[in-house]
């Protein structure tokens, strides 16, 4: 045992506390973010950047070649004015340079004849170079996009297009734009994202220990309160209403915890009763022995009347044990239930003989039809029976009689089997309980066996046949324990 203490007190020590795990959690989690915005914003900015300003641009290019195709004129090439408005509208606002232009040869070489140009370029010869550059790239291909520090500024997007025209000549589409120097926005990036991160991770800080402290917190009271109970402190409550999960389970520590103290109590009763009961038989056996030898072992009829009440309270006690096994098998759940059809009026006449024949001082009045067909465990539905005879033998006092019958409701569909004594009768206050674990009346006169147990046994067994069961009664003029079995 102090193994097992020193094993589990060891494992405690290298195991994080809520608290910290949430707090290490919510901080990795954090650092993730920024990694991510440090990588995005500074490593990959620049790739990020281009891809989008040659996403751009080609845009562009397909608008040029769209407002051409529609609504310049086939043969000159000129736009209307309202397309030329267009265009230099979408230069602005995209801040590309746009040039649509067809190669003019000459004796002394080729010659660029432009149709639209919104090039903020003044240097003619940086704009030629430009367009000489595309020229060349699109020998080889239709379409070319390339980066050019040549000319204008450093690092210029190109996209060069030619398209077909119907008079079988080439059209070239031109579209550039200047992109700011990366490092310097790079720059300006670190600089804002080291002041948010410092920002950010002091207050990620204050947050992490609070909200690690807030969410580990009923957790903690919980386990504190958990601990007392394992010392055996059974009149802690736990409570806490802040998170549903902890709530639950804080409902459930409280119901064991009452589930405990119910078991305690009955294991308390079990113990008064049961030695109670044994007591009772066992002193009356051991008197009697001693009442045999000392005085009536030459009195046949003494020794006979003796020998009997030792063979009663035998008896008795051999139920007593019988009832208790029964219900440490429904406490353990191995009591077991065999279902089968069989006839009721059987067993009934079986028990009809048996009790007219051991209690001959008592009048019996057993009515039922020569033929009930149920579906049950016959076993158990015979000790349901049993007891509830038993029962009525106990409580039926000077009147001595005990009615059981078996009537069929049509309405219901049901077969109610009923068993009636003329004796004290039971109160309100005892009708509440007396299917309960060792209930027992104050006015009983027993006459037979009895434990205490039979009647929850009874429960027990018709609520797992869910067959209705109850007692009526009244004080004085005796009581009727039924149960009901569906119609096959």
């Amino acid at each position: 045992m102090k193994i097992l203490k020193n094993y589990v007190n060891n494992r405690r020590k290298t195991q994080k506390s809520v608290g910290s795990y949430i707090f290490s959690s919510f901080l990795l989690s954090i650092s993730v973010v920024f990694v991510l915005i440090w990588l995005c914003e500074v490593v990959f900015f620049d790739g990020f950047f281009k891809s989008i300003k040659r996403n751009q641009i080609g845009q562009v290019v397909q608008e040029a070649k769209t407002t051409f195709s529609e609504s310049a004129d086939p043969k000159t090439f000129k736009l209307t004015a309202e397309a030329k408005e267009s265009l230099l509208q979408t230069s602005v606002e995209t801040n590309c340079n746009i040039v649509v232009f067809a190669i003019h040869n000459t004796s002394v070489g080729e010659k660029y004849n432009i149709f639209f140009s919104s090039s903020r370029i003044t240097d003619s010869d940086s704009l030629n170079k430009a367009l000489t550059l595309v020229v060349e790239k699109l020998k080889s291909s239709p379409r070319v996009s390339l980066m050019n520090d040549t000319y204008e500024q450093s690092d210029t997007l190109i996209e060069g297009q030619k398209v077909l025209t119907p008079q079988g000549g080439e059209l070239i589409f031109y579209v550039s734009t200047v992109i700011t120097p990366s490092h310097y926005v790079i720059d300006i990036l670190v600089a804002v994202l080291s002041v948010v991160t410092v920002l950010g991770v002091v207050i990620m800080l204050i947050l992490s220990v609070h909200f690690s402290k807030k969410i580990s917190s009923p957790i903690e009271n919980v386990a504190q309160k958990a601990k007392q109970l394992s010392g055996k402190n059974l009149d802690i409550e736990f409570s806490n209403r802040e998170y549903r999960e902890v709530s639950e389970l804080t409902d459930t520590l409280n119901y064991a915890i009452a589930e405990i103290k119910k078991s305690e109590q009955i294991q308390k009763d079990v113990v008064a009763n049961v030695s109670h009961e044994l007591r009772t038989p066992l002193t009356i056996v051991r008197s009697y022995a001693e009442m045999i030898r000392d005085l009536s072992g030459d009195n046949p009829e003494k020794r006979a009347e003796h020998i009997n009440l030792i063979l009663a309270e035998t008896e008795r006690l051999e139920y007593l044990v019988n009832d208790i096994l029964d219900l440490s098998k429904l406490q353990a759940g191995t009591y077991a239930y065999t279902y089968d059809y069989f006839d009721l009026a059987a067993s009934l006449e079986n028990m009809k003989k048996f009790y007219i024949n051991k209690f001959k001082d008592f009048t019996f009045k057993f009515d039922y039809p020569s033929k009930i067909t149920v579906f049950a465990d016959k076993q158990r539905l015979e000790q349901v029976l049993y007891n509830y005879i038993n029962n009525a033998i106990n409580y039926s006092g000077d009147s001595r009689n005990v009615d059981i019958s078996v009537v069929k409701d049509e309405v219901k569909n049901v077969w109610r089997v009923s068993v009636r004594d003329y004796g004290i009768g039971i109160s309100e206050e005892d009708k509440a309980t007396i299917f309960e674990r060792h209930f027992r009346s104050n006015n009983s006169q027993r006459v037979t066996t009895g434990s205490g147990i039979g009647l929850f046994l009874v429960k027990q067994i018709l609520k797992y046949h869910n067959f209705p069961f109850g007692v009526e009664s009244e004080l004085g003029k005796g009581s009727t324990f039924y149960f009901e079995i569906p119609l096959q």
